[in-house]
């Protein structure tokens, strides 16, 4: 249950899976039915951050309700000092570079509102459509990540075991089940496109996912994946569900988004289990540890990239070999965000956590701080 460099390699595999989808996101790319097959799945890189959020969320509360008098204020200050600081300073930045006027995401909006702005100041973006994800590139999973938070201790308290896990996670996919019909019914905006991203995305339709990540934490701490005899019948499990879901269409009743998820879920245990090297590795660990930086910050390494005309330059070299071209262009956003992510790290999450951390000392004097995971 210590050994966690697999949670590091997931946060790591997530990042990753981000980038390289929104570095698939230009007109006119031709590539190979494999890459082709990762950047259509590549939004998953989300729905493992919320698999893997739950799974330490339970794992680090777990550890200092034993030895905290206020574990729950506590909570609340840690995560703002992982979450809030830099999320701040990038509220900043894309405005300054994306300006106030109208964007993708405001849709039929002339301009960003000072009520835009102040939500994403008080994580309250992810709950209305406009606001959603106009100002932070990423923004709106930020917004659901906090609102989790928010949650999180009432979940704690009552969620005890895997028993417990399971009936959360079917209480929440009946609640989307029902909810998401409700809200393709009654839009509650003029714009059309944007209602429909909303719901594709919108907290009720991740809460299942989050809930998944609860089965993962007790299935792991319980030791309920580690026999051969279990493995086959999650196979034989995630046949079926897929099996059901091209048979019948299950859209509504199971979306994409939690239908993957069960199969992140099978190899975050396997994981767990055992570190398959390609997977749990050196590159795949760092990335993890620098992942919400590079979350964040990519998307101005993308823009800046493409000011340079630099993609522009290199596309000349590749015309007849778009595989090539791609995995340059990835390359190149990758190492060039792992640089400023990396600066972003140690001069900015680590020392707003360790003030974080140095509030925590101050209340509770008495207090050794023992970090496990974030």
């Amino acid at each position: 249950m210590l050994k966690l460099r697999y949670i590091d390699s997931l946060r790591g595999i997530a990042v990753l899976l981000v980038i390289l989808f929104h570095c698939g996101q230009y007109e006119g790319l031709i590539v190979s039915k494999p890459i082709a097959f990762i950047l259509s799945n590549g939004t998953l890189g989300v729905q493992l951050f919320y698999l893997v959020s739950a799974f330490t969320l339970f794992f680090s509360f777990e550890e200092k309700h034993k030895k905290e008098i206020h574990p729950t204020r506590n909570f609340f200050i840690r995560r703002f000092f992982r979450i809030a600081p830099l999320f701040y300073l990038t509220i900043f930045y894309y405005l300054f570079q994306n300006g106030l006027g109208n964007n993708y995401w405001l849709c039929d909006t002339p301009s960003v509102s000072t009520s835009n702005i102040l939500s994403n100041f008080f994580f309250l973006n992810g709950f209305y459509p406009y606001w959603f994800n106009s100002i932070v590139p990423g923004g709106w999973s930020i917004a659901i990540e906090t609102s989790f938070y928010i949650i999180f201790p009432f979940i704690f308290y009552i969620v005890k075991d895997l028993r417990s896990s399971l009936i959360f996670f079917m209480l929440s996919a009946i609640f989307m089940a029902l909810f998401n019909p409700f809200l393709k019914s009654f839009q509650l905006i003029s714009c059309d496109r944007l209602w429909q991203e909303y719901i594709a995305m919108y907290i009720v339709r991740q809460l299942p996912v989050f809930a998944l990540g609860s089965i993962m934490y007790f299935m792991i701490k319980e030791e309920t994946f580690l026999s051969f005899k279990m493995i086959v019948h999650w196979i034989f499990f995630l046949t079926a569900i897929f099996l059901s879901y091209k048979l019948f269409g299950f859209n509504n009743l199971l979306p994409v988004n939690v239908l993957y998820s069960f199969i992140l879920l099978f190899i975050c245990l396997v994981l767990s289990k055992y570190e398959i090297p390609i997977l749990v590795n050196k590159f795949t660990i760092y990335l993890g540890k620098i992942s919400y930086s590079m979350y964040l910050l990519h998307f101005a390494v993308l823009f800046w990239l493409q000011q340079s005309r630099i993609f522009d330059f290199i596309a000349h070299f590749f015309e007849s070999q778009e595989n090539s071209y791609f995995i340059l262009r990835s390359i190149i956003v990758l190492v060039a965000s792992g640089v400023i992510s990396t600066i972003s790290f140690h001069f900015i999450e680590i020392p707003f956590q360790k003030f974080g951390r140095s509030i925590i000392n101050r209340l509770e004097p008495n207090l050794t701080e023992q970090t496990n995971v974030n």
